[in-house]
């Protein structure tokens, strides 16, 4: 559950800060590629966006198997322990 979360969460402000970084720097950013290279089409936009769907799948689930990964060592510590030894040291 807690996996899900860590993911949706990075996964929502990630591509809302690049969306937020995209329509702040874009206008400026075009006009002085413009300038610079003298091509004043009005059709051309610099974008500074562009989602790769495998990357960002790649990273999800690298989220989820780190998860998972950190879940053995307790889960095979409390399996090994005994249950009639616990209950007896309470």
């Amino acid at each position: 559950m807690l996996t899900v979360l860590i993911a949706m969460s990075t996964l929502f402000f990630g591509i809302m800060s690049t969306l937020l970084m995209d329509t702040q720097f874009s206008a400026s950013l075009t006009a002085q590629a413009q300038y610079v290279f003298g091509d004043f089409g009005l059709n051309k936009r610099v974008s500074l966006v562009c989602f790769d769907c495998q990357k960002i799948a790649l990273v999800l689930m690298l989220i989820f198997s780190i998860s998972l990964i950190s879940i053995i060592v307790p889960l095979y510590r409390n399996v090994r322990r005994n249950p009639i030894k616990d209950l007896k040291e309470e």
